[in-house]
């Protein structure tokens, strides 16, 4: 492996251990614990605060390496690292689409709402809702990690 495929294939496992911590192991779950309204919301909207900003260069990253660490692989004649790759680049690009089908629109509803007002008509189903993706993302994150461990050489 040239030492460009190294740097990628490096890279490559990082960003994808920073989307794994980020995602599948998703320390700000318990922001989101809250039982009742108020509580839950707050927690909701500060995770998203920071998400905002922190998750979509991780995504991009993670997913543009794998792209990268995929074709390295593949121009270096090495079928199973392109096939783990190529697994971990179509994880990653399945949670960004299960983000902007299900969450990104539900977040959407979360910041027009105010912790101090009634609750919001459809508020536990809007969570329910979020979480369940939220579930399918950490798979799909966690998906891509074993992947990318998956291609890594001996």
């Amino acid at each position: 492996m040239t030492s460009v495929g190294s740097l990628v294939e490096h890279a490559h496992l990082g960003t994808t251990a920073a989307l794994v911590l980020l995602v599948a192991v998703d320390p700000t779950s318990r922001l989101r614990d809250g039982d009742g309204w108020e509580t839950w919301l707050r927690g909701q909207q500060r995770v998203d605060r920071v998400m905002r900003r922190v998750a979509p260069p991780v995504y991009q990253a993670a997913g543009v390496l794998a792209v990268a660490a995929t074709v390295v692989a593949a121009r270096d004649h090495d079928r199973r690292a392109a096939v783990c790759r190529s697994a971990a680049a179509l994880c990653v690009g399945a949670s960004v689409a299960v983000t902007l089908r299900v969450n990104e629109p539900v977040n959407a509803l979360v910041r027009q709402w105010r912790p101090f007002d009634d609750p919001a008509p459809g508020w536990a189903a809007a969570r329910a809702r979020w979480e369940r993706s939220h579930r399918v993302r950490r798979v799909l994150a966690a998906a891509a990690g074993v992947a990318a461990v998956a291609a890594r050489r001996a």
